[in-house]
């Protein structure tokens, strides 16, 4: 916990108690400051063992939490530079993103955490601004995970560095930021400009015509585009790698 809350560096945290059987017991929300969080390890220690789920977030609109992430995709998430990776259960992990700026708003931060999953093929229902993730050092309650001995299976800190993310995001609103005296804006791009960067990246990393397409039908919902649009974007794509 300690090195959790030394890598996020946040001021408060939420934390929120879920007993494994969720209609017997309601749900125990709290708010910590870091150093009220490190006291209360003894306490939250024990409400696991009573059977709870112990899980948390960092205050703010640039923690971005990705879950659910499958082994095989550790190495493009390492490209990102998460400042924290937990391994959840058995191969499956959570990260924390922390960006190199504030969103300006709940749905900026929203908007990002959506773009990362689907790069990531995270958990869709994790990308909220408040979605809080497993704590460190407890042990997740799942009865799947259950030992044929009757003990659970810790949650795990696997990695951990404060630093901020690579990540820069592709689609969505402008944004202004500040930067040693000045403005920098960053360009709007369009939606089919984030479909033929990613179709590009996807090249790069080997992947197939059929992934790709995939991976871009994702994108589509709600826009009207022709029965080519996929091919083509991939097409071009393909043009410029060789270029």
């Amino acid at each position: 916990m300690k090195r959790y809350i030394e890598t996020l560096q946040a001021d408060i945290y939420d934390v929120a108690l879920i007993y494994y059987k969720k209609d017997e017991k309601p749900k125990i929300r709290l708010s910590y400051t870091a150093e009220q969080l490190i006291r209360s390890v003894g306490f939250l220690k024990a409400k696991n063992a009573e059977g709870y789920h112990i899980y948390g977030r960092p205050e703010g609109l640039k923690y971005i939490l990705l879950d659910d992430i499958k082994h095989e995709k550790l190495l493009e998430l390492a490209k990102l530079k998460p400042c924290l990776l937990i391994e959840t259960s058995p191969r499956n992990y959570q990260a924390w993103l922390k960006l190199s700026f504030d969103p300006e708003d709940y749905q900026y931060s929203l908007d990002i955490g959506r773009e990362l999953q689907q790069m990531l093929d995270a958990d869709q229902g994790a990308v909220s601004p408040r979605q809080v993730g497993r704590l460190p050092g407890y042990t997740n309650r799942k009865q799947q995970y259950r030992n044929p001995d009757g003990k659970y299976p810790f949650v795990i800190l696997r990695k951990y560095q404060n630093r901020e993310s690579s990540f820069h995001p592709r689609g969505g609103r402008a944004k202004n930021l500040v930067g040693k005296g000045r403005k920098i804006e960053l360009k709007r791009y369009s939606m089919s400009e984030v479909d033929f960067a990613i179709a590009c990246q996807m090249i790069r990393e080997g992947r197939s015509d059929f992934d790709i397409e995939s991976r871009l039908l994702q994108n589509l919902s709600g826009r009207n585009k022709g029965r080519c649009y996929i091919s083509t974007t991939i097409r071009k794509a393909r043009e410029a790698i060789k270029r």
